[in-house]
């Protein structure tokens, strides 16, 4: 995994790599109350550890 000047950036690049699918019509959006959101299946997670299931699923 690549280093970054600052820590959480490989956190955002997550949400702008969903950003970037979504406008390109690769990626997938749910309309909310707040408007646009990925569901959990929509961004990629791997190199994270979860102690419990996130919304309910595993």
């Amino acid at each position: 995994m690549a280093t970054f000047l600052w820590p959480g950036f490989q956190d955002n690049m997550r949400v702008l790599r969903w950003i970037v699918e979504r406008s390109t019509g690769k990626g997938r959006a749910h309309e909310g109350p707040l408007g646009w959101y990925p569901e959990k299946e929509d961004l990629d997670w791997s190199g994270l550890e979860f102690d419990r299931p996130v919304n309910g699923t595993s």
